[in-house]
């Protein structure tokens, strides 16, 4: 729903300035030049500029906007749909060691969650365990969030601005045209539809991203559950710390792993913890003890 919004969003922007054809900017006239949604040369994913606009003014100059869109209604989601690829437009290539250093950070709170829910605690389903945790990016804590180890200025240029995009999402291609820089964004926008109806309302909202006050920023992490009894897991996302389970003196037994993330989905890890519980004569948490357990504390009944 949100994607969707998102997108009328970006098109109502490009509406707006096409119908116009002209707009004003700091007491000056410029002719609508391009207007597009900028989109990476080869691959999935995005840049961090939503729309792309270039005016010329009466004098010849260029005026280049790079905005940003993002609904005031659902802001707090910087990303909610983290994969491995979305990680490297956030973070840049060293996009591992960020999120392993801030996963590390709070490593106290994911070795005190339970990991096998025998009732279930909503939203978690009875006869679940826990695969590892998804991971988003918001400007609020949730209850299981470390606030990422970024300075707010790494935080403004990658984050918001994307400096460290592959340069196939850098130099976008816009209407068609390939334009260095044209994905890293330098203004940002919080707006609902019915808050955009000129050009003046686009131009007069915006905030050059950097002078805009950079929020605290937080990874969110969300678990990703096998349900035995339905022989499914909770999506196929990309996990950011997984749990590792084996046997150690015929029990259940396991290890909260924080490097390669985002490398392993859920699904990856069924069939290895399958295999465990059935090595232990095991099909479903509501099957297990704490006799059962080295560490009987992640049992929740």
């Amino acid at each position: 729903m949100a994607t969707k919004k998102y997108g009328k969003l970006e098109q109502r922007v490009i509406e707006i300035f096409t119908q116009e054809k002209q707009f004003s900017f700091n007491n000056q006239i410029y002719f609508l030049s391009k207007i597009d949604k900028p989109r990476p040369q080869k691959g999935s994913g995005e840049p961090k500029t939503d729309v792309y606009i270039l005016g010329v003014g009466e004098d010849g100059e260029n005026k280049e906007f790079k905005l940003s869109l993002k609904l005031k209604s659902s802001n707090e989601f910087q990303e909610n749909k983290m994969s491995a690829e979305r990680a490297e437009s956030f973070f840049g290539e060293d996009y591992e060691s960020i999120i392993e250093e801030t996963t590390r950070s709070i490593a106290e709170k994911f070795e005190n969650q339970p990991l096998l829910y025998v009732s279930g605690k909503h939203p978690t389903k009875p006869d679940s365990v826990t695969l590892g945790w998804k991971l988003e990016i918001a400007s609020k804590p949730r209850k299981l969030s470390a606030p990422i180890q970024l300075s707010n200025e790494e935080v403004r240029e990658f984050v918001y601005k994307g400096v460290n995009l592959p340069p196939e999402k850098k130099n976008a291609i816009v209407s068609g045209e390939v334009i260095e820089d044209s994905g890293v964004a330098n203004y940002i926008l919080y707006a609902e539809l019915e808050d955009l109806k000129t050009s003046k309302d686009v131009l007069s909202s915006m905030q050059l991203i950097d002078e805009v006050n950079i929020e605290p920023t937080y990874l969110i992490f969300t678990a990703n559950n096998y349900r035995t009894k339905e022989d499914k897991s909770d999506g196929a996302r990309p996990i950011a710390v997984r749990v590792d389970w084996y046997i150690e003196n015929n029990k259940l037994a396991h290890r909260i792993l924080y490097d390669k993330p985002l490398y392993f989905k859920g699904r990856d890890m069924i069939p290895g913890l399958k295999e465990i519980l059935r090595q232990i004569g095991k099909n479903h948490p509501s099957e297990i003890t704490s006799q059962n357990l080295v560490t009987p504390s992640i049992l929740l009944p």
